[in-house]
């Protein structure tokens, strides 16, 4: 099984495996003002917009969907794991971006509840593996291995 944890709570932080949350639980998201919401068919454009500055309200998102998948693999980003179609919150030459594990490059910048995480090792990881996707209500991210990481894989 893929090793993730979900972030939990927004004063004390704590988290969780990912396969231990379901449906009605709490988690840790972060509402970005400026960023387009990818409800009603938007997205392309969410995944297309870039800032300089991340300035957003950390909040409890409600799990409102999970599914249960089983994949080819997996992408090794340091020592954190990720499904190959996860959008991940990237710094590439002063902007900040979606990215999904395929297209991040050594040296990008990740980005952290508590801190930034430069990618030191990228790895693909070619194994049979179960993995979960959770959709949360009224947020378009949440933390994953205390990564922001985008709703909508």
């Amino acid at each position: 099984m893929i090793k993730q944890r979900i972030t939990t709570g927004t004063d004390t932080l704590k988290s969780k495996n990912t396969q231990d949350v379901f449906v009605g639980d709490q988690i840790t998201a972060l509402r970005i003002g400026a960023m387009p919401s990818s409800r009603f068919g938007n997205q392309e454009f969410a995944m297309e917009w870039a800032t300089k500055d991340v300035q957003g309200k950390v909040i409890e998102g409600t799990v409102i969907d999970r599914e249960i998948f089983i994949r080819s693999g997996y992408y090794k980003i340091n020592l954190m794991h990720f499904v190959a179609d996860q959008p991940i919150l990237i710094k590439r030459n002063d902007f900040w971006e979606w990215k999904k594990p395929p297209q991040i490059q050594k040296g990008d910048v990740m980005f952290g509840h508590s801190t930034q995480f430069q990618v030191e090792t990228i790895s693909f990881i070619e194994v049979s593996v179960q993995t979960f996707e959770l959709k949360v209500d009224m947020c378009d991210t949440y933390f994953l291995n205390g990564i922001l990481v985008h709703n909508r894989v």
